[in-house]
């Protein structure tokens, strides 16, 4: 309900025998999907997106994000608008999404971007 992204990658299935606890094995790279700042036409936000668009009712769509009526329900709005509002304050990139959602709002932009870009140290 919180993340940015959504993990992806090749998941090798031979690891499944039926005995013990689920696991998975990706085979090859594994990788992040983010997407568009904001939801196509007629789609419900998620991820990322859940950071910029309708705000005003954030804790409903990332209640709705689940598309899991018995998880809505057991949802405590309370604990997750304190989990909002800590990663308001202490996470960089909420910040950044945020900054991308007033830039939206305030000055009618059809065409933004954000990029993310991390030092790496020399390998």
């Amino acid at each position: 309900m919180l993340s940015f992204t959504s993990m992806g990658g090749t998941i090798d299935h031979s690891v499944m025998d039926g005995r013990g606890p689920y696991s998975f094995k990706i085979s090859g790279q594994n990788y992040r999907r983010i997407g568009s700042l904001l939801p196509a036409e007629g789609q419900r936000p998620k991820f990322a997106q859940l950071y910029i668009y309708d705000t005003h009712d954030e804790i409903q769509n990332r209640c709705r994000a689940l598309n899991n009526q018995e998880s809505i329900r057991g949802v405590d709005h309370a604990t997750l608008h304190a989990l909002q509002c800590m990663l308001d304050t202490v996470n960089p990139y909420v910040r950044i999404f945020r900054n991308a959602r007033d830039i939206l709002q305030a000055d009618n932009v059809v065409d933004l971007k954000i990029r993310l870009i991390k030092a790496r140290p020399r390998r």
